[in-house]
């Protein structure tokens, strides 16, 4: 034990044995630890976290900023945070909160467009960086207020830090949290390490540094949850014991320093034995990260609009499927790149899928020739195909073609058709190919089809021979039926045609094509379904001359623009296309039925909300986005169940005050008046807790009294509190007792009431 005799004495020690075998040898010392402090070593770790995650951020996407000032704002909000928590005070920590929020709504005030103008920055250099890791031509950009970024992000990220500092500051000081640690910085780097970007190994030293330390501190077990609280009173007044996060600062600063070097150490080895010079990247693409690719592309490259496609990114085809699109959206990326002689003005097909079978959500493939043999005749051309982003399932090629199984053979691999490397295919304009016989097939409409079919034909007055049939549809479809991009998903349980034409009365080409193949069969024209590419003569203006290319080598013979030159042409998705093939003497032909497009292209995201949310488009029935079939009259029906909702919130919430204000007054109205005066005396106890916590603590009726009516008359109390005790415990007293207990119960109630608050009284009315 260590005695104290004077300022110049020796300290004697005396070992203490705590138990056989267990000896003492130090002197046992209380010290006071230094909260402020410890607060600051605290700072200092909310500092390396904050700092590193967020400079780390900033370095992958080599973001100019302004290093030292970034430092320098977090430093301060780290200690003031950190020093103001660590006051004890909760009022002062209040106080501080709420001052500080006056300065950051200032700020925010002051510096609103440079705030915005770095976050557009930082927005656009992720933008920057997903172009050259996909290769994109373009991306779209965000304007920014300002051209000096170092110090528009700088800017943002002071502000960006102060938040993360405050929620930081807070698990740190009361649980020591290294999830919410975690949470706040590892996250954001998954957004530079999908495009493999690589943050400066300074700031990742600062973070993991902060990181490891708390994962220490949180281990070592000095810490217990507010949810262990204990309350007791100090003279008179209700505390909260508080159990924090609480250790000395001297060892939090050596874990701190312990943390910083373990880290170095790990780095320097990792240099030393994996030096980065020594070793070339290899970056494997995961299944997820190849799954997901196409989507993150689509959105960096469309917005939020992308979220609502259905399709993959398969160039716009889909292979027959249908009914699983809410909307589609194009990127306007080349699919297709296609180097030929020009010879026509009507729109040239590429034809890559036809179907035949009709199964409800479906088109099975045409199993016979997808080309008619051509005939070799007077003319003759060539084209180049070159596939850079379209599906390469299939073999994408004009109408007339020479399609061998020769070629097929030639340029068919086991994975399918090869993208990035050119195709030729011969075809042959104006020739007179015809077929000799079609089956049955092409005249088949399934039975769940037949009747909604003839009921449309009767209706569009559809009769004449086939040119005046497709005529009259095509004019039926652009004066009835509208072309949309945003028609909404079929139900799961609905026929992709039936709900078409009957239900959701809108939609585009694969609608349009899907339908007409049945209403063409039904009037006794064999057709079959098509996808491929529809590439208008305007497009074809808008190529490039190809120069090194003679025009003998891709055309030979007469065409309608005469002799023109060798162009290429890039064809995007906006291209893709379904259309419907009839056989009419003999000879397959493009019946064009799809309507024109009059409806502008939605680029805000709201407005694309409430469009897929709502019903916004002619015709009874509707679809909506999420794959329902949603009409007017269901959407009142939802804002009468809306409304029903919050009715009956309402007559349950004032039905639960009713039948607790009954059964409280029912409890003390029997025709047992004894126990009517103790469920009276229960309810005014009932209510003190409520209001007063530390009523809990008075040790008898006296003392709940006195609490109840503090400027009270003593006499009075002493000899009422007397009275309950003995109905309390023995049950037996006068009748005109009783009543007299009643009256001054009733006074208490109102001495209670005087010393509630209004609001406190609103509430327990409700509660009580």
């Amino acid at each position: 034990m260590h005695f104290k005799l004077g300022r110049k004495q020796k300290k004697e020690e005396q070992k203490i044995s705590l138990c056989p075998g267990v000896i003492l040898a130090e002197p046992v010392t209380m010290g006071k630890q230094n909260a402020v402090y410890d607060a600051v070593i605290r700072g200092v770790i909310e500092f390396l976290i904050v700092f590193g995650g967020i400079g780390g951020f900033l370095s992958c996407l080599e973001a100019p900023f302004l290093m030292p000032v970034l430092a320098c704002f977090c430093v301060l909000f780290a200690l003031f945070f950190s020093v103001l928590y660590a006051s004890g005070k909760i009022w002062v920590r209040d106080a501080g909160y709420i001052v500080f929020f006056l300065i950051f709504i200032l700020a925010i005030r002051v510096f609103l467009k440079h705030v915005n103008s770095g976050f557009y920055a930082i927005i656009n250099l992720i933008f920057g960086k997903a172009s050259d890791y996909f290769d994109m031509p373009a991306v779209r950009e965000f304007a920014e207020y300002y051209t000096n970024r170092s110090l528009t992000i700088t800017i943002f990220a002071v502000f960006l830090a102060s938040v993360c500092m405050i929620v930081l500051n807070i698990y740190l000081s009361v649980y020591m949290s290294i999830w919410m640690a975690s949470i706040m910085t590892i996250p954001i780097f998954m957004i530079p390490l999908f495009f493999q970007l690589e943050p400066d190994s300074f700031y990742l030293i600062l973070m993991f540094a902060g990181l490891v330390a708390v994962m220490i501190m949180k281990a070592n077990g000095h810490c217990v949850a507010r949810k262990d609280r204990q309350q007791f009173v100090v003279k008179g007044k209700q505390k909260n014991l508080r159990f924090d996060y609480c250790k000395s600062g001297k060892l939090m600063g050596q874990i701190v320093l312990s943390a910083v070097a373990f880290v170095l150490i790990i780095v320097s080895l990792c240099n030393v034995l994996y030096p980065k010079e020594g070793y070339a990247y290899r970056y494997k693409k995961s299944s997820p990260k190849a799954y997901i690719e196409d989507h993150v592309e689509n959105l960096i490259l469309v917005g939020v609009e992308s979220l609502f496609i259905r399709y993959h990114n398969t160039g716009g085809m889909s292979a027959g499927e249908l009914g699983g699109v809410a909307e589609v959206v194009s990127d306007y990326q080349t699919d297709l790149s296609i180097v030929f002689a020009p010879y026509t003005y009507d729109t040239m097909y590429l034809k890559a899928y036809t179907g035949k079978e009709y199964l409800g959500d479906m088109w099975l493939d045409d199993d016979s020739e997808m080309f008619t043999q051509p005939v070799s005749g007077k003319t003759k051309g060539v084209m180049r195909v070159y596939n850079v982003g379209a599906d390469n399932r299939f073999l994408y090629a004009p109408y007339d073609t020479d399609l061998t199984d020769e070629v097929m053979e030639k340029y068919y691999m086991a994975d399918g058709f090869p993208s990035g490397e050119g195709m030729e295919y011969t075809y042959y304009p104006y020739n007179e190919a015809r077929v000799t016989s079609v089956d049955d097939g092409y005249l088949y409409v399934p039975e769940e089809n037949q009747e909604i079919i003839q009921t449309f034909c009767e209706e569009a007055k559809l009769g004449g021979t086939e040119e005046e049939i497709i005529a009259q549809l095509a004019q039926y479809f652009e004066e009835n039926i509208p072309y949309t991009i945003r028609p909404g998903a079929t139900p799961h349980d609905e026929d992709f045609v039936n709900f078409f034409l009957t239900e959701n009365k809108k939609g585009f080409c694969v609608h349009f094509a899907s339908a007409a193949v049945l209403i063409f069969r039904q009037m006794g024209i064999p057709a079959r379904y098509v996808e491929g590419y529809a590439v208008p003569y305007s497009t074809v203006m808008e190529g490039t001359l190809a120069e090194m290319f003679d025009y003998e080598d891709f055309f030979e013979g007469e065409s309608e623009l005469g002799r023109t030159a060798v162009v290429g042409v890039d064809i995007n998705d906006s291209l893709a296309h379904a259309w419907v093939e009839v056989l009419i003497d003999g000879k397959w032909q493009v019946a064009e039925v799809t309507p024109p497009s009059n409806e502008e292209e939605i680029e805000d995201f709201w407005s694309i909300f409430g469009d897929w949310m709502s019903d916004n488009m002619e015709g009874e029935g509707q679809a909506g986005g999420m794959g329902l079939a949603i009409s007017t009259d269901q959407i009142k029906g939802l804002w009468l169940i809306l409304f029903g909702v919050i009715i009956g919130g309402v007559v349950l919430f004032f039905g639960r005050i009713v039948f607790v204000k009954c059964r409280r007054i029912i409890s003390y109205h029997t025709n047992n008046k004894s126990e009517n005066v103790v469920a009276y005396y229960r309810y005014l106890c009932n209510y003190m807790r409520a209001i007063k916590p530390e009523f809990c603590y008075a040790g008898n009726h006296l003392e709940q009294i006195q609490m109840m009516e503090p400027d009270g008359n003593v006499a009075v109390q002493a000899q009422l509190a007397k009275h309950m005790e003995q109905l309390s415990y023995s049950g037996m007293i006068a009748e005109l007792d009783l009543e007299q207990i009643m009256r001054l119960l009733k006074g208490l109630r109102k001495a209670i009431r005087r010393q509630t608050k209004l609001i406190t009284r609103v509430y327990m009315f409700g509660k009580i």
